[in-house]
């Protein structure tokens, strides 16, 4: 969401970079859908944190759509922390969870969070699950870019609690996005 400049002359060319699916994997991964052999090589984070360096400018929002932690062997059997590790280094301005990003249960999601240096967008009672004092989770983001107001929303997927451990999620209920949206946007 952006607001409106005052004139033409004042618009500023945004530039949204983002990411999803990350799933833990830290390492480049054959492209089988690639024609010919060898198979090209795609992924892994030291080439993308080349290309987010190389695209980079003053006016870029770095954004992660969720599940980044979670979802391969070298992300369960890491916990998701070398994803936010990367993700730091990287100088993401903010994410939201996926369903996979609980794969190690509320509690450890809570770690990643607190270990991320940047916020994690997401509805606010996940902090009320987590039995949280201090808010550690907030809906949504405004940042001022270049002499733009930028607003980005975190919409909480609705299949997290259909692809966690019952123990893990007991009890939540996500709305739908768009309920989501209608919510924050005002």
């Amino acid at each position: 969401v952006c607001g409106a400049p005052s004139t033409r002359s004042d618009f500023q060319t945004l530039r949204v970079l983002y990411t999803a699916d990350l799933h833990g994997r830290s390492a480049a991964g054959i492209d089988f859908a690639s024609a010919g052999l060898p198979r090209r090589m795609l992924g892994g984070w030291d080439n993308l944190l080349h290309l987010i360096r190389k695209q980079r400018t003053d006016a870029t929002l770095l954004l992660d759509g969720g599940d980044f932690g979670f979802g391969s062997r070298a992300g369960d059997s890491s916990q998701g922390r070398p994803a936010v590790e990367f993700m730091n280094v990287a100088g993401y301005d903010a994410a939201v969870p996926g369903p996979r990003d609980f794969s190690g249960g509320a509690e450890n999601f809570e770690i990643l969070a607190k270990a991320a240096r940047f916020p994690i967008l997401t509805d606010p009672m996940l902090d009320l699950a987590l039995r949280r004092r201090l808010p550690l989770f907030r809906p949504y983001m405004v940042t001022d870019m270049m002499g733009m107001k930028i607003g980005v929303i975190g919409i909480a997927d609705p299949d997290i609690p259909g692809f966690n451990r019952r123990e893990d999620v007991v009890g939540w209920s996500i709305d739908d996005p768009l309920d989501q949206m209608r919510r924050y946007l005002p």
